[in-house]
C-alpha cells in the first residue's frame, strides 16, 4: 500500500501507530474533504459552460472532465443530462444540428452526439474553404480583363490636336525654342539701348581712334 501512494499524500495522512485501514480512511477523507462546496462550484461551472471559440473535441472533453469531477464528489451526472448540457452550450452555427439531436425519438449517447457534431464541424470548415476558393477564382478574371482594357488603344493618350496641354518631346522642344527666342530678343534690346564704352588699356592709354569712330558710328 505504501508503494502505490505518493509521498506527499503519505506525509499528510500518516500517523504514528496507524493501521492500514486507518491510513485508507485518512486518505479518503483527504480527497473527499469539502465535497458539498466543491460540488456547488463544479455544478455551476458545468451548467454555465459554453463552447465559444473551442472546437467540438475540446468543448466535449472539457464538459466530460467536469462531469467526472462531479461524480468524484458524489454528484453523478446522468447521460441524458450530459448530452443536453452539451447541446445547450453549442456555438450558434451548430443550432440546426443541435435541434436534430435533441428532437430524436431516442436521445443519443454522449459519444454519438459528439461524433455528429464533429462531422458537422468538418462540413462547415470544408464549405468555408470552397467559398473562399470560388471568390478568388471570380476575382482573377475581372483583374485580367481590366488589365487588358488598359492596354487597348482606347486607354492610350489622345492626339495632340485634342489635348493641347499634354506633355511630350515635341511640346517640350517647342517651348524651349520659344524661351530661347525671347531671351535673345531681350538681350539685343538691352545692348542697343545701352552701348558699351571703349575699354581702357592696361597702361592707361585711351583706346585707338578707330575704335572710337566705330563705336561712334554705331
Amino acid at each position: 500500500m505504501y508503494g502505490c501512494i505518493d509521498d506527499s499524500v503519505l506525509d499528510l495522512a500518516m500517523e504514528p501507530e496507524q493501521t492500514a485501514r486507518d491510513l485508507f480512511v485518512a486518505i479518503t477523507n483527504l480527497f473527499q474533504a469539502n465535497q458539498e462546496t466543491r460540488a456547488v462550484i463544479l455544478g455551476q461551472e458545468f451548467h454555465s459552460m459554453t463552447q465559444g471559440d473551442l472546437s467540438i473535441d475540446a468543448y466535449a472533453q472539457r464538459m466530460k472532465h467536469t462531469a467526472d469531477a462531479l461524480r468524484d464528489v458524489g454528484h453523478t451526472v446522468s447521460e441524458p443530462q450530459l448530452v443536453l448540457n452539451l447541446l445547450r452550450g453549442l456555438n450558434p452555427r451548430f443550432a440546426n444540428t443541435a435541434d436534430i439531436i435533441a428532437n430524436a425519438a431516442v436521445l443519443p449517447s454522449f459519444i454519438s452526439a459528439h461524433n455528429t457534431l464533429r462531422l458537422k464541424e468538418l462540413r462547415l470548415a470544408n464549405d468555408a474553404k470552397v467559398s473562399s476558393d470560388t471568390a478568388l477564382t471570380a476575382v482573377a478574371p475581372s483583374t485580367t480583363s481590366a488589365t487588358t482594357a488598359c492596354t487597348s488603344p482606347s486607354c492610350r493618350s489622345s492626339p495632340s490636336g485634342t489635348n493641347p496641354n499634354r506633355s511630350g518631346w515635341g511640346g517640350a522642344a517647342a517651348r524651349a525654342a520659344m524661351v530661347g527666342v525671347e531671351a535673345t530678343t531681350a538681350v539685343a534690346a538691352t545692348t542697343s539701348s545701352h552701348p558699351r564704352r571703349p575699354r581702357a588699356s592696361w597702361a592707361g592709354v585711351p583706346a585707338p581712334a578707330s575704335s572710337r569712330l566705330v563705336l561712334g558710328s554705331a
